[in-house]
């Protein structure tokens, strides 16, 4: 089987990790039958970038002014999404699978036979959707939802924490909740089971996916990561969800700190935090 398979992300001000990004997805050419980006606002080279990548047949969605209609990060993010699914969603023949990839730095070292393994992976209806992991550590765990590892909104548990935990430091708190737990998987454990992850590159079934749409607060209205309330949708309609670990791309340095990278304990001795 060589499945086809589309392209979308959002990129703003993306700099040398685009450049590098956009490189690294280039050797995946004659598997990306089409490309859909999402930009606003830039200041600096990207529109250019963009327009110049000859990695596959790509439409640019400029969505500019979306930064003053939108100040949340997470909403304007939302936006931006929603409207790659949009556009992808207009096709007659969309491809089978889709890849969602950050493309502001993290997948700038991407193994194509790695992503090409995974859309096989999706094709052929072992997972509905695979995320990447990262040698240095799992470090997206706003978007993690797994009942042991990672059940809620990390933020939300830091901002509840015990005054006491925050006597020594703020790191120290972090270390608890979140440093801690933001493990270096080995490429050889099993596929991870998740309610909810991303960590820069998800690959799903295109139906699945375009069923669903991003949003930046969860049904009581709280405010949440877009990816969980789309993987919501999509596990509400049967779909199957995992972290790959042999699917690897690189953590950004200012999403770790101390106590990340911590062995894999596996799942059968994952502990909550503290």
């Amino acid at each position: 089987m060589t499945e086809h398979a589309a392209l979308i992300g959002v990129v703003r001000n993306g700099g040398d990790g685009l450049r590098e990004t956009l490189t690294a997805l280039g050797a995946l050419a004659p598997r990306i039958s089409r490309a859909i980006i999402a930009t606003n606002d830039n200041t600096d080279d990207t529109l250019d970038q963009l327009a110049g990548w000859t990695g596959a047949p790509v439409q640019v969605l400029n969505l500019y002014g979306l930064a003053a209609s939108e100040p949340d990060r997470v909403r304007r993010i939302s936006v931006a999404r929603n409207a790659c699914l949009d556009a992808l969603a207009g096709d007659d023949t969309p491809p089978p699978v889709t890849i969602v990839a950050d493309l502001d730095g993290p997948n700038g070292a991407l193994r194509p036979e790695d992503v090409c393994a995974a859309i096989e992976l999706v094709a052929g209806g072992a997972w509905t959707g695979v995320f990447a992991n990262q040698p240095a550590g799992y470090y997206d765990l706003y978007a993690l939802r797994h009942p042991i590892w990672c059940p809620g909104d990390i933020w939300a548990e830091y901002r509840a924490a015990p005054k006491g935990w925050f006597r020594k430091g703020r790191d120290r708190a972090r270390q608890a909740i979140i440093y801690g737990r933001q493990y270096a998987i080995p490429r050889a454990t099993p596929p991870i089971e998740v309610e909810s992850a991303f960590g820069g590159l998800g690959i799903y079934d295109t139906n699945a996916l375009l069923a669903a749409r991003y949003a930046p607060t969860d049904a009581q209205g709280q405010a949440v990561c877009e990816h969980v309330t789309l993987h919501a949708q999509i596990r509400d309609h049967g779909g199957r969800l995992a972290i790959l670990p042999w699917l690897e791309n690189i953590a950004p340095s200012e999403h770790l700190g101390p106590g990340s990278g911590a062995p894999w304990p596996g799942e059968a001795n994952l502990k909550g935090a503290g």
